[in-house]
């Protein structure tokens, strides 16, 4: 999803068989063992990425959530390393609206709802990791999405339960009015797609070779209705915020 949408950020995930006898398992028997995988599993293996550390939501963001301040009061007197921050957070905005990931920020939100303690949101993202020597953020831990994440939207805990993490998601897209050029490109690319279930999909089986041994999607969470209708909802605010919004803002340069 995050290579449909242009997002660099977002560490690779390839499959593998765990294979005792293979050059690529050999080294690791001891803790292939330690971690009771049996001979012919698959696995997952996730790209490493060097000088992460904990990070916190900006400022802005948060005070617009929190209702302190306006995007549009703020955005004109904002540094160009906070501009391209914030740019950084529309695009985790937008990537986990539309797979529904309820373990990162959203994660934050439903601690700060439960206990009433509106200041978690100010203290260190779930799953959000920045590379302090690039300025970079990074999305890690993605598996909350996709599958899990629909899964969760079609109620299995309950309708109260289910609608929470709606509004959770429902209200990051509507704080921001700030979208890469080529962030709004791709959506508007995956919006006139008329079945963009079909061509990630499509991608996932043209890039990893394993893929057929991925289990089958669960029917009853309406996938294809869903990630459409999630696609529509970004693009219906991209539109908002141009119809309606000053702070609109195109990237002037390359993301860290």
């Amino acid at each position: 999803m995050s290579r449909l949408l242009g997002m660099e950020h977002v560490p690779a995930v390839v499959l593998s068989i765990v294979n005792h006898t293979s050059v690529q398992w050999k080294k690791q028997m001891v803790g292939i063992s330690n971690a009771g995988w049996q001979q012919g599993v698959v696995v997952g293996l996730v790209q490493w990425i060097d000088n992460l550390e904990r990070d916190r939501m900006p400022r802005i963001l948060l005070d617009v959530i929190t209702k302190k301040s306006a995007e549009n009061d703020l955005l004109h007197t904002m540094s160009t390393s906070d501009l391209v921050e914030l740019l950084q957070w529309s695009d985790l905005i937008v990537f986990d609206y539309i797979i529904g990931n309820y373990d990162r920020v959203a994660n934050n939100q439903d601690a700060a709802t439960k206990e009433n303690r509106p200041s978690i949101m100010s203290e260190y993202i779930h799953n959000l990791k920045t590379n302090k020597r690039t300025n970079s953020i990074w999305l890690i831990d993605n598996e909350s999405g996709l599958i899990d994440g629909y899964e969760l939207m079609r109620n299995p805990h309950g309708v109260n339960e289910a609608s929470r993490f709606v509004a959770f998601h429902q209200q990051m897209l509507n704080s921001i009015c700030i979208f890469r050029k080529s962030t709004v490109a791709n959506i508007e690319r995956l919006h006139s797609d008329g079945n963009p279930a079909s061509l990630l999909l499509e991608t996932v089986h043209q890039n990893e070779p394993l893929a057929h041994y991925l289990p089958a999607i669960p029917k009853r969470i309406q996938f294809a209705s869903t990630l459409k209708r999630r696609i529509s909802d970004v693009y219906d605010r991209i539109r908002y915020c141009r119809n309606h919004s000053r702070s609109v803002i195109s990237e002037a340069t390359r993301l860290p």
